[in-house]
């Protein structure tokens, strides 16, 4: 494989991380001015995207560059969901971590009181790292709904039923 072609694998793969924990940030924003009834200023809903935006690009860069060096004989449909969620909870730490250190100064004051968010980015690394695993498998059901559409067959509840059986026919 070419390093043009994993550059370009590793760089989708940030960009999926970034747009997923952006809408993670924007959501909690958003649960955040439904508890607290009061508007949030401008700058808080940018640095409230932006921030988690770029730790999931971090993150989603040591994801891929993790599996790259150490799965690299597997295929897609070989990957461990074990492996890749280890590696999924190690960016989902270290993508926030080179967030805080290259964006202020961090002291061992600041990291204490940051534990809650970083114990909730690795779980959601680890989450997405399984997820990821899942949908190289095609364990998601989407091979099954694309093969469903292309032969015009609805797909209810996990079970293919032949287009007749809806229009009572």
């Amino acid at each position: 494989m070419s390093i043009i072609r994993k550059l370009r694998g590793i760089i989708n793969n940030a960009v999926v991380w970034a747009t997923t924990w952006a809408g993670l940030g924007a959501a909690l924003l958003g649960l955040g001015r439904l508890i607290g009834g009061e508007g949030l200023p401008m700058d808080a809903w940018v640095a409230g995207i932006l921030l988690p935006m770029s730790a999931g690009f971090l993150g989603g860069a040591t994801f891929s560059l993790g599996l790259l060096l150490t799965e690299r004989k597997r295929t897609q449909e070989n990957l461990r969901v074990g492996g890749t969620t280890a590696w999924g909870a190690f960016a989902g730490l270290a993508g926030p971590l080179l967030v805080m250190f290259l964006g202020s100064d961090l002291t061992w004051v600041h990291l204490s009181l940051a534990w809650p968010v970083l114990l909730g980015t690795t779980v959601f690394g680890a989450g997405s790292g399984a997820a990821m695993a899942r949908i190289a498998r095609g364990g998601l059901g989407g091979d099954r709904l694309a093969a469903a559409v292309a032969e015009d067959t609805p797909v209810i509840d996990g079970q293919d039923l032949p287009a007749s059986s809806l229009s009572g026919g």
